[in-house]
């Protein structure tokens, strides 16, 4: 796992020739306890005081920590931030976009004890680190945690943890909610829990049924929404409007056939960009402009269908002509310039109105916002996986973590009565966590079980499926009573820039190793064109 750059360098300076010493023998390094893992979970301000202080004590006791965090400009801002507080302290800062000179540098002093204050994304629990005292995961159950799309495919979240467990460190994991595969698992083992959002008076939850507003020319801005807006700008307030789609719609439909204009290399439906007069596929690069005609009937009419966040900050902006309204999503992401400049601007009050995916609630915060309106909350959990109820609760407790007790959430879906609201507005997440492991229970999935996903792609669909079936049968006749094997089925991103892809899982007890079965070596042998991961994050 060394960097390239560091094994150049470290052949020239003949470090790497040395015996790295046994850390466990190390005067005044460890004193052998009982490893501890703490799970702190609330708003983002008091979270971050808890940590400050976790970084404290394991400075005093002259050990590291490490923070992981989700994304890279989480790192950067939290670094500042920590700077702040330790202006004493050399604090190393690492992400992939950081110089290779820099990491050099600072991955001798980490080897060394002379940094104790490392805040890093993933790639962090590859440092060689001296002594650490404590590991803080924040959000572990961000997606952003797992690297899936190249090799080494880990988590770094479970990386984490048996890092902390070899040094015996506190591990703390700190998010909006508790992550379930690190809540009791099938042996009851569970983190100290430290709940923040118990001790004080909650924001006002209000759920707005949008099949009742459907035929409104206002649509998808609800009277109730558009109330708490107003209040909101009339007092002087902020108020953050999340969408969970980019473009200005769903789908677009053909008016002449009710064809939908989908992209012909990635088969999914393509978008509406409103500002560039063009058509695009989320999910490949390819675009066609507004004056495209219908593949099937040679249409030039289409109607859009969806909530779209382009969408969402046109009708706000006719709404309230004489306020700032913006929008923030991974287009805007792209200039850290035009990013730095919203965030500033909404943080010092010049935007009234942020319109945002869920970058806006990870990444920015108000003293003065007031309200938090979620424009299509059904949005956030319509995905068929394991995971998606859990990665759509956190979204929406961060939501809610923005306000004080005197604001406002206003949830909007065609689905008012789905449990995910009904835990979000009592704060009842102890029976989320009850019914979510039950059916992690009845259907074998993670913590009772390890998924390992097989993913073979292929730019013929034909030799996909038949390479999936061989590899599916191979192992059926191979197999073993203890593991589970799917069938093979197309994955959700087939299609995505020509490629085809065919997942196969697999089920071992959470204790075991894939090694430990029959069908290992059939793993093992892949060919070209087959990715294993281990615990992913996603088995669509």
């Amino acid at each position: 796992m060394l960097p390239k750059r560091v094994i150049r360098r470290g052949e020239k300076e003949n470090i790497l020739k040395k015996e790295n010493p046994d850390i466990t023998k190390a005067k005044g390094v460890f004193k052998p306890k009982k490893q501890e893992t703490i799970a702190i979970i609330g708003g983002k301000n008091k979270r971050k005081e808890y940590v400050i202080k976790i970084i404290k004590k394991t400075l005093r006791s002259k050990k590291q920590c490490l923070i992981l965090v989700p994304e890279i400009f989480h790192a950067f801002e939290l670094s500042e931030q920590i700077r702040k507080i330790f202006p004493g302290e050399e604090i190393s800062l690492i992400h992939s976009k950081v110089a290779k000179g820099k990491i050099y540098r600072d991955w001798k002093k980490i080897k060394n004890n002379d940094i104790k204050i490392i805040i890093s994304t993933k790639v962090g629990v590859f440092l060689p680190f001296y002594g650490l005292g404590a590991v803080v995961a924040v959000e572990p159950q961000d997606v952003s945690h797992k690297q899936s799309e190249a090799m080494p495919r880990f988590n770094a979240v479970f990386a984490a943890e048996f890092l902390a467990k070899n040094h015996q460190a506190k591990m703390l994991f700190s998010g909006s909610i508790l992550p379930i595969t690190n809540y009791p698992d099938s042996e009851g083992r569970q983190p100290t829990v430290i709940n923040f959002r118990k001790k004080i008076a909650e924001p006002k939850v209000e759920v707005v049924n949008l099949a009742l507003e459907k035929k409104k020319a206002d649509f998808p801005i609800s009277e109730v929404l558009y109330q708490n807006l107003a209040r909101s700008i009339n007092s002087k307030k902020q108020s953050i409007v999340l969408v969970n789609r980019k473009g200005l719609s769903t789908f677009s439909k053909c008016q002449s056939c009710s064809q939908i204009l989908k992209c012909p290399k990635c088969k999914k439906a393509l978008v509406y960009f409103e500002e560039h007069e063009e058509y695009r596929c989320l999910h490949c690069s390819h675009k066609i402009d507004l004056l495209s005609s219908c593949p099937n009937c040679g249409g030039y009419q289409f109607s859009h269908y969806g909530i779209g966040i382009q969408m969402v900050e046109k009708k706000l902006k006719n709404f309230f002509p004489s306020v700032v309204v913006s929008r923030l999503d991974s287009d805007v992401m792209k200039s850290s310039k035009k990013y730095k400049r919203i965030k500033d601007d909404f943080e010092s009050g010049k935007i009234s109105i942020l319109v945002g995916t869920q970058i806006a609630v990870r990444d920015i915060t108000g003293k003065n916002l007031s309200l938090v309106g979620v424009a299509a909350v059904h949005d956030f959990f319509n995905l068929p996986d394991f995971g998606t109820r859990e990665a759509a609760l956190s979204s929406l407790f961060q939501a809610k973590d923005l306000l004080d007790k005197d604001g406002t959430l206003v949830l909007q879906t065609f689905l008012p009565n789905d449990p995910v609201i009904s835990y979000l507005g009592s704060e009842d997440q102890e029976s989320f966590l009850e019914n979510e492991m039950k059916f992690r229970k009845k259907m074998n999935y993670p913590p009772f079980k390890k998924i390992i996903k097989l993913v073979y792609r292929s730019d013929s669909k034909k030799n996909a499926v038949r390479e999936a079936k061989k590899i599916f049968d191979d192992m059926m006749n191979g197999g073993d009573n203890n593991i589970e094997i799917s069938e093979p089925y197309e994955s959700m991103s087939s299609g995505k820039r020509g490629l085809f892809l065919i997942n196969i899982l697999i089920k071992i007890p959470p204790d075991k190793n894939l090694a430990d079965f029959s069908i290992f070596p059939i793993v093992r042998g892949l060919k070209k064109g087959w990715a294993v991961d281990i615990d992913p994050v996603s088995i669509i």
